[in-house]
């Protein structure tokens, strides 16, 4: 039995979409799959009705942001209503609130006179959704290459 319960999509830090996701377990022939993106239920969703097309189980899941004792966690979820609206109301908080940071960051770089950043394709990616129009020059790089003391800070 293979089984794949912890996969991002586009629509989270991942560089392939659902459907082409959908294939490739189709190819390694799993028996159970599922896509965890981080705060969004769109990648799964589109899985979920794209998977009757295939032989392996497919089961809804997330990757939820959260805090605990001022620690940052990640809670994995499974098997549930992606179509809940109050779930996703609470999703877009969080999405905003990535959005927020993203701002935060980005001005005490600012501040000390980095004007240009060159980021992973995913964070690009974030970046660009928040309308980050501080950001002069962005290049498709594999390394993300910023100063990780303004992530932990905002």
């Amino acid at each position: 039995m293979k089984i794949d319960l912890h996969c991002h999509s586009s629509f989270s830090d991942g560089i392939l979409a659902p459907q082409q996701l959908l294939e490739i377990a189709e190819k390694e022939r799993l028996t159970i799959f599922s896509i965890t993106d981080h705060d969004s239920v769109k990648g799964t969703a589109i899985a979920n009705r794209g998977s009757v097309n295939y032989s392996f189980s497919y089961i809804t899941g997330i990757e939820i942001s959260a805090r605990y004792k001022q620690e940052k966690i990640e809670i994995l979820g499974y098997n549930f209503n992606a179509e809940n609206s109050t779930f996703k109301q609470s999703l877009v908080k969080l999405q905003n609130a990535r959005r927020d940071r993203i701002y935060k960051i980005l001005a005490k770089l600012q501040e000390i006179g980095i004007s240009g950043l060159c980021l992973f394709r995913p964070l690009r990616r974030r970046f660009l959704r928040a309308n980050a129009e501080q950001v002069v020059s962005i290049f498709n790089l594999r390394w993300l290459i910023v100063w990780w003391p303004f992530f932990g800070r905002t």
